[in-house]
């Protein structure tokens, strides 16, 4: 019991971070401890900016500090899609290594200009085989948005603002990406085929790519996974996110309450197929 203890207030000592000794009582003496010499690890600190461009923690040494872009051209500040997706493809041709997202942002394919839509790495998401049931994403659709040949660019928001109706692939070409503060949400629907994977639709796809700071961000409901890692990525870092965000009360505005509501408007107005899985729930069960 004593080893239990002891270990646990060590592991309180080790996590403060403005002590370099700490000094615990036990029933056969008392020790004295330098935190900076324990396990031999070293400590540092450095400063935080709190604009959200330094770099601190695990991903320190894999992604770098872009503090000295505020005030260049390399800065850009963007606030619709449209604008995002630029700013996406300057930084490809190395023109822009930090993004600002100063508002929220819907991407989906039908919510793009024209012209945007043909710039690199913009691809309509095909549409699932049973369909659409999030009406929402009917009328925007979703958008698979590659980010390659990138060595170097940091996506934030000092608000936390929205990207919607995207699917974000980091490919193996790119390298020292990192995305702050944002959150990801409206890519979940109801699959009455019962094939969640067959739509496929994540917020992130790391595809290969190395180097990636995902921090401070927020992820709802996607119909497959939150944040894909594949084909042998590697250096990535997740700190401080929050997974799977659902309200305490359904919201109207919240993909699974708006798809549900949709899915009951088609029931009512007998445009549910009989044989769905929406019909077969509501008249047996949920456990059918």
């Amino acid at each position: 019991m004593f080893r239990k203890i002891l270990t646990f207030l060590l592991m309180l000592c080790l996590s403060a971070g403005g002590i370099s000794t700490c000094t615990v009582s036990a029933d056969d003496g008392r020790y004295e401890i330098d935190v900076n010499q324990t396990l031999k690890t070293t400590r540092t600190e450095s400063a935080f900016h709190p604009g959200f461009l330094s770099v601190c923690g695990y991903a320190k040494g894999n992604v770098k500090d872009r503090t000295e872009y505020i005030g260049t051209p390399y800065y850009r500040t963007v606030s619709s899609g449209d604008e995002f997706v630029q700013a996406l493809a300057d930084a490809r041709e190395g023109k822009v290594k930090v993004i600002e997202v100063t508002d929220d942002i819907n991407l989906g394919y039908y919510e793009l200009s024209e012209e945007t839509r043909k710039l690199p790495g913009v691809d309509k998401y095909e549409d699932p085989t049973a369909g659409i049931t999030n009406p929402t994403i009917l009328q925007s659709g979703v958008t698979k948005l590659s980010i390659d040949d990138t060595d170097g660019l940091t996506v934030f928001s000092k608000s936390g603002n929205c990207i919607r109706h995207t699917e974000i692939k980091l490919q193996y070409t790119s390298k020292d990406i990192i995305f702050r503060n944002l959150e990801f949400d409206d890519m979940w629907q109801w699959d009455e085929a019962g094939n969640h994977k067959e739509v496929g639709w994540s917020f992130f796809k790391i595809n290969g790519a190395k180097n990636v700071w995902i921090d401070h961000c927020t992820f709802s409901f996607a119909a497959d996974a939150l944040i894909d890692l594949e084909n042998a990525s590697s250096g990535v870092t997740y700190s401080w996110c929050r997974f799977g965000k659902a309200a305490e009360a359904a919201q109207p505005y919240e993909p699974v309450y708006k798809t549900v509501t949709y899915m009951e408007y088609l029931y009512q107005h007998g445009q549910a197929k009989a044989s769905g899985r929406y019909a077969k729930m509501r008249n047996e069960g949920g456990h059918s």
